[in-house]
């Protein structure tokens, strides 16, 4: 019975997928602000190269796309630079902005990494197709090219539920 019990909480991790919605109320201006939770949605395999994580902000009316990527190179991201997120039905761009360089520690949320990473935050009028589109591939463009990131399947999902998530507390 214990090693069952064992069993079970240790792969508890493995099938949870935590996904938080924080809503709160903007003190100076009376505003529903609602954010996500970071979550990873490209691992860059062995050497986390790209690794992306991704969460929604709706902050003065507006949503946000953020997008945290793990780069091994100093890098920028000019203002008004188009993100491209290919869907099943088609293509949904967002922009960036502000400029944006890369910085230590900007890949991941906590900052505990000093491994140089942009933190891009977008704005898109065609988000709300995330919620019955799934996303395969990104391009993410930078001062020195673009990089394309595909997709699997259950990081597709996981991005889905959490804009749908999202969509649900605005």
């Amino acid at each position: 019975m214990k090693k069952i019990l064992l069993l079970i909480l240790a792969t508890m991790p493995l099938f949870c997928f935590a996904q938080k919605v924080d809503t709160k109320i903007d003190d100076f201006t009376g505003e529903k602000v609602v954010t996500t939770s970071w979550e990873k949605i490209y691992s860059g395999g062995a050497t986390g190269k790209n690794q992306t994580r991704i969460r929604f902000r709706h902050e003065g009316g507006v949503d946000l796309i953020e997008f945290r990527v793990f780069t091994d190179c100093a890098t920028s991201c000019n203002k008004g630079q188009e993100m491209l997120l290919k869907t099943n039905d088609g293509i949904i761009k967002v922009k960036n902005v502000e400029y944006t360089l890369a910085k230590p520690g900007d890949w991941t949320p906590n900052g505990i990494n000093s491994k140089l990473g942009i933190y891009i935050v977008c704005l898109g009028s065609d988000l709300e197709k995330l919620s019955n589109e799934t996303v395969t591939k990104m391009r993410l463009t930078f001062s020195d090219g673009y990089r394309d990131i595909a997709l699997k399947e259950k990081d597709s999902s996981k991005l889905q539920e959490l804009y749908n998530q999202f969509n649900k507390a605005k």
